[in-house]
């Protein structure tokens, strides 16, 4: 399938072929089928494949298994094998679909307030997990945060599947640490593209008291970032974004933070920080360390 102009056929004709009962089949099956990175292991033989999507059919079979070749599936001297772009529709759907419960009501964690030391609840709803504090206005005033709201972390309903909220609440922020450190270094974490990336500061920042009344959130600065190709987009704190290099790394083991997750996150945002415009430049004052720290627009970082 090609376009007119002989080049890749636009995304509405190429999933197009994802909407029926058997090609699905053929999908999940094979996704099934496929043993991590060995080629060879994951090609399933075309009667095998028959025999286990269970159309007897072997012309209606042949058409559909046709449909979804050279975009979702490609075919090996061994069988037939799930593409990558096949692999990532399946994982969506796991992730999103079949989930009992997609989504629970405030649940009290082992943790404190980076604003005011109060208690922490986290709580998911709309795909996002949050974090709230009960006791202060918290860090982010958007229109889809509740009062009090110190992060909402995009999250499908398969990954909230975790009894234990504590333990949720460290991995969701090792995840998106791990993320925002890709997003800001210009790449993609979901298709590989390019992660256009811009420093929005805010030149009369007022965050003493929570959420600034000029840029709704409690920090002086941040990175607005969003992939060229599949629009992956994200609001990142830029010193989470460049927590793995010094001298923010330095200031972080300082503080006793080491790796990823919610103390980095809760550190990071707990930073006194100040916007300077002229340098386009987001200044962080560690309580750690005796240095300040710049996070310029292309992300280079300063020790001043």
């Amino acid at each position: 399938m090609t376009d007119d102009g002989g080049g890749q056929p636009p995304p509405e004709t190429v999933f197009s072929a994802l909407g029926n009962e058997t090609r699905l089949e053929i999908l999940f099956t094979l996704h099934g089928r496929a043993s991590g990175w060995s080629r060879s292991d994951d090609a399933v033989p075309y009667s095998e494949l028959q025999s286990a999507v269970g159309e007897d059919d072997s012309g209606k079979f042949n058409y559909h298994l046709s449909r979804l070749t050279d975009h979702f599936v490609e075919k090996r001297p061994g069988g037939y094998a799930i593409q990558y772009a096949g692999k990532n529709f399946v994982r969506a759907a796991l992730a999103s679909y079949g989930v009992e419960e997609s989504s629970f009501g405030p649940t009290e964690v082992d943790a404190a307030c980076f604003r005011c030391g109060g208690d922490v609840v986290v709580e998911y709803n709309g795909e996002r997990l949050m974090t709230r504090c009960a006791d202060c206005p918290g860090a982010f005033d958007l229109d889809y945060t509740p009062d009090g709201t110190l992060s909402a972390v995009p999250v499908q309903p398969g990954g909230i599947a975790d009894t234990d909220q504590n333990r949720l609440l460290e991995r969701i922020h090792a995840r998106f640490c791990h993320r925002a450190r890709t997003y800001v270094d210009g790449a993609c974490p979901r298709c590989g593209g390019e992660m256009d990336r811009d420093l929005v500061g805010c030149a009369d920042h007022d965050g003493s008291d929570g959420p600034c009344p000029n840029c709704s959130t409690s920090m002086a600065a941040y990175f607005d970032c969003q992939c060229s190709v599949c629009g992956q987009s994200g609001l990142i704190p830029p010193v989470v974004g460049r927590s793995d290099r010094d001298p923010v790394a330095a200031a972080l083991r300082e503080a006793g933070v080491d790796g990823a997750g919610w103390p980095l996150f809760a550190e990071g945002m707990a930073w006194s920080d100040s916007y300077d415009p002229d340098a386009n430049r987001v200044v962080y004052d560690p309580d750690a360390v005796d240095y300040r720290i710049g996070v310029d627009a292309s992300a280079t970082l300063a020790k001043l």
